[in-house]
């Protein structure tokens, strides 16, 4: 189930970044929730927040290292429920989402804007919300000798 939750993950994320290349010039912004929120098109050459750019090389074998600790954590660490499944399953399907971008553009797409926050993406979101519920998760496992 974590490779289906990660699949569905991932073509969510291919779904709109296709939409928004398909339709909006390159940084062109229309707005979608009044002034609270837009869809802009963006290229980002480097990782979260436009940090490290121009280091694809970096990031990429990063995220090949960081799918492997996530994976490492799901059989060895925690206990597998359908909750750490689904979380595990949205960290690998956002890291696979833009590592596909990294790999075949040599950027991500980027589009969602809340203006007083950097461009993101479905992607970005998911790794960020499984990543606290996976610390949280690992913060509620028992210590050992307990």
């Amino acid at each position: 189930m974590i490779y289906i939750v990660a699949f569905l993950i991932w073509a969510a994320d291919r779904a709109t970044k296709i939409m928004i290349s398909n339709n909006y010039a390159l940084h062109e912004t229309r707005p979608i929730l009044g002034r609270l929120m837009s869809f802009t098109h963006v290229r980002n050459f480097g990782a979260a927040f436009s940090i490290l750019q121009g280091k694809r090389l970096f990031i990429i074998a990063s995220t090949v290292v960081l799918i492997g600790i996530i994976i490492y954590i799901y059989y060895k660490i925690i206990p597998r429920t359908t909750f750490s499944t689904v979380i595990v399953g949205m960290i690998l399907g956002g890291a696979l989402g833009n590592f596909y971008d990294r790999i075949r553009f040599a950027y991500v797409i980027d589009f969602i804007d809340f203006h007083f926050f950097p461009v993101f993406n479905i992607a970005d979101s998911v790794v960020v919300i499984g990543s606290f519920l996976l610390a949280w998760q690992l913060w509620q496992i028992p210590e050992a000798g307990k």
